[in-house]
């Protein structure tokens, strides 16, 4: 079924967490605040087992975090480059995201929550970009990656932010391979990196729009603020 939301107004919008890293966590909430303050934030977690929350959540965010378990993708879970791995967060994302694709609440998924919901719908993941010849898209020696990514002109995202380019902060060393059923390409980096999907909803909606990049960890950027202008536009959208 497909979910009619609010018009005014963001009730309560859920955000993974990993009980791992509070200051991490919380650029999220105040990076979603920064567009509507009145917005009540729902920690999903398996620590408290609170997956049925979802139930009472308009939107539904997929948070940064540790590599998503290979064998999730028919891939080896065995590589010395995978850490943080977490059967049980794996498990607990998996079924929020196959829960709100099925009730119609958009996701905005970030870095692993990209990841995460092209596993989820038939995709793969590269298990290490420096391995299959990529340069580093993570902070290498205290470094911040920093890199400009090329959106698809006609993507939901370049219409909406009315650019065709623009520059990031990365933090990550696997990226989509194969991509998900449903979802279309929004944007790459200059390597050919899969750096955004979007996941078409009915009436011209959004189901998904998922981003390689951190946008709570940057500011006055179009692909920050504007990606956060459009996840909440598609709250609303009927």
């Amino acid at each position: 079924r497909d979910r009619r939301h609010r018009s005014e107004g963001v009730g309560k919008i859920g955000v993974t967490d990993n009980r791992e890293n509070e200051e991490k966590y919380l650029l999220y909430e105040e990076w979603l605040r920064a567009e509507r303050s009145d917005a009540e934030i729902i920690r999903l977690t398996p620590h408290d087992g609170n997956g049925s929350s979802l139930g009472r959540c308009d939107a539904l965010v997929l948070t940064g975090g540790g590599d998503v378990d290979p064998r999730m993708y028919g891939g080896s879970g065995n590589r010395q480059t995978l850490h943080e791995i977490s059967v049980d967060r794996d498990r607990f994302e998996a079924e929020i995201v196959k829960r709100s694709l099925d009730a119609g609440i958009p996701i905005l998924g970030i870095c692993r929550g990209m990841h995460l919901v092209n596993v989820v719908l038939g995709g793969t993941l590269i298990t290490d970009l420096e391995e299959a010849g990529h340069p580093p898209h993570r902070t290498v020696n205290g470094v911040k990656c920093r890199h400009e990514v090329r959106l698809e002109p006609g993507s939901a995202l370049a219409r909406h932010l009315a650019v065709d380019r623009g520059w990031v902060t990365s933090s990550h060393h696997q990226a989509v391979d194969r991509i998900g059923a449903g979802m279309t390409l929004t944007a790459r980096s200059e390597d050919g990196v899969v750096e955004a999907l979007e996941l078409a909803g009915p009436n011209g909606s959004l189901r998904a729009i998922l981003v390689q990049w951190h946008p709570e960890r940057m500011s006055g950027t179009a692909l920050s603020g504007g990606l956060r202008n459009l996840f909440f536009n598609s709250l609303t959208t009927k």
